[in-house]
């Protein structure tokens, strides 16, 4: 009993913060400040969590489990969303509904860290809701404005459609164990029917979809930009990136059913497609970032796919937090005075760069195919999004410069990497591979996209403007608001 204390103490400051939001106890911008001290303290506990479970504390009870993966999604969790309400606190000010969101944002970053910590289905899927509808009716803070209703009511549909099949999907596993025990749930799977596993399998796959923005549930994410900067910031602290949690998660499942994993690595590949030529046809920075959000969450769908869930874990945290700041960072790109790059000799440089440092890292270390192609598309992305933030200063930049800076980046994704595989100790199952022939298949894909994009290759107009509109909400959808 005192082990689950424990585990659910990062929780405890920010369910409090959202108790003291919502009565009159405390108003104003004492209340935001109030959550961002609980947001604090939350890191603070984690940290002391993480040093307690590396002592020796006993990690598992029957509702709560801190492992090697909880700890490391806790970490991202609460360290974005103190940022968050920190930042919320000179954002925010002056808002009218300054109390419903300072409930909200704490409310839902409590909900993501019981789901990671979560060793019981119930707990878990009852967490995994909460947070979502929480994060809809942040999506649709500004509820006076039309489009900002409308995103968010698209977005609790989807969650809503999602979450239910997710439910559906571990409730059929429940069954078969006769136990809402996570651990008697994945240790029964072996004896399961395999029809039975395959159908879950498939149930949990697109639960996660929904939940990660990949194809075909990417609309939502992409509507969503009515909502408040620090809310699209706060959605990369376990919430858009928590598809590739659940994979992980229940990983010994895909293992039994590995078939359904190629729907993972072709919906994947597509979602990865797709938010990258919307991110290069977007004008505004905040659709841009929201585009390659879908894209890097495909990106992690497919690493998930292709068995690699140490490369996806990792991937999920670092992109979490470049994101998220990317976000918060959003409103100095109003003194920009040109668009963002994504051509020219500097980027054509940083590129070439990323993957030949990529490719040099991933065989120096006797990496496998697999790793190869993910070290290489996760340097070059990051390396592409640098130069596009850059825009036209990149060029100016002494080439030995930027090609220490990459060689940092390269270095950083290998330490990276090689740490979270380490804290997840075997907490994800081994799953059947692809075979060779795919990996090579999928890095020629991305590579070859990349080389057409870097020549400026001119898209037919129909193509543009479906892109320019991707994630744009009907008139028909969006009601007027009645004064």
């Amino acid at each position: 009993m005192l082990a689950e204390i424990a585990i659910v103490m990062p929780a405890l400051p920010l369910l409090a913060a959202a108790a003291i939001a919502v009565t009159p106890l405390i108003n104003g911008e004492r209340t935001i400040r109030l959550a961002a001290a609980a947001g604090w303290t939350s890191v603070g506990l984690t940290a002391l969590l993480v040093i307690l479970s590396i002592a020796g504390l006993p990690s598992r009870g029957a509702f709560f489990a801190f492992d090697g993966l909880a700890a490391l999604i806790s970490v991202l969790i609460v360290l974005v969303g103190a940022v968050v309400l920190q930042f919320s606190v000179r954002y925010m000010r002056g808002d009218p509904d300054l109390k419903a969101y300072t409930a909200r944002v704490a409310l839902a970053v409590a909900s993501m860290l019981v789901v990671a910590s979560a060793a019981d289905l119930v707990v878990l899927l009852a967490a995994w809701v909460i947070g979502g509808q929480v994060l809809a009716r942040l999506i649709g803070h500004s509820d006076a404005v039309a489009e900002s209703a409308a995103a968010a009511r698209r977005t609790r549909l989807t969650f809503f459609f999602g979450d239910a099949i997710f439910a559906v999907g571990l409730g059929i596993l429940a069954g078969n164990a006769g136990s809402t025990s996570i651990a008697e749930v994945l240790s029964s799977i072996p004896n399961a029917p395999p029809t039975l596993v395959a159908g879950a399998a498939i149930l949990i796959l697109f639960g996660a979809l929904a939940r990660s923005a990949v194809l075909p549930f990417s609309s939502w994410l992409l509507s969503s930009l009515t909502a408040p900067t620090p809310v699209s910031a706060l959605m990369h602290a376990g919430f858009v990136n928590a598809g590739g949690f659940a994979l992980v998660k229940f990983s010994a499942v895909f293992a039994s059913a590995p078939w359904v994993l190629g729907i993972a690595i072709f919906l994947g590949a597509a979602s990865a497609i797709l938010g990258t030529a919307v991110m290069l046809v977007r004008p505004d920075v905040k659709r841009a970032l929201a585009a390659s959000t879908v894209s890097q969450m495909g990106f992690m769908i497919l690493q998930c796919g292709l068995g690699a869930f140490g490369p996806a874990v990792w991937h999920l945290i670092a992109h979490g937090f470049f994101k998220a700041w990317l976000f918060l960072s959003a409103g100095s790109a109003v003194s920009q005075t040109t668009a963002p790059r994504s051509k020219g000799p500097g980027a054509l440089v940083a590129g070439a760069l990323a993957l030949a440092f990529a490719i040099v890292v991933a065989f120096a270390t006797g990496s496998s195919p697999t790793s190869l192609l993910l070290t290489t598309l996760a340097v070059a992305t990051a390396a592409h999004s640098a130069v596009a933030l850059a825009g036209p200063a990149i060029d100016r930049v002494d080439r030995w410069a930027l090609l220490c800076a990459v060689a940092v980046l390269a270095a950083v994704h290998l330490v990276g990497l090689v740490l979270v595989t380490a804290a997840l100790n075997g907490a994800a199952a081994k799953v059947p591979n692809f075979g060779f022939g795919v990996e090579i298949a999928l890095t020629a894909l991305f590579i070859g996209l990349w080389v057409v994009q870097m020549r400026g290759l001119r898209l037919p107009l129909a193509v543009y403007v479906r892109l320019m509109n991707a994630g744009r909400l009907a008139p028909s959808a969006i009601e007027p608001i009645r004064s």
